[in-house]
């Protein structure tokens, strides 16, 4: 099974951006860098772009993109 860090090495550069801002927004979290409305709205963004965008995207690596939003959702 994949991992949200797998992605970031995606050929899909799309894929991987996402992948490396949703890492970044979880250690934002940890790390009290960001707060949880500020993480909320970063989460929304790259959900509805993600959701957006048909494009080429890979349709699994796409899913496992919006179930890593969804899981850090629920943290704010």
């Amino acid at each position: 099974m994949l991992e949200l860090s797998d992605l970031i090495n995606s050929d899909n550069k799309e894929i991987s951006f996402k992948a490396q801002a949703l890492i970044e927004v979880e250690q934002g979290l940890k790390r009290n860098l960001i707060s949880k409305s500020e993480a909320k709205e970063l989460l929304e963004d790259i959900e509805r772009t993600t959701e957006i965008k048909e494009g080429a995207s890979d349709i699994v690596l796409k899913s496992l993109l919006l179930s890593s939003v969804a899981v850090l959702m629920e943290l704010v």
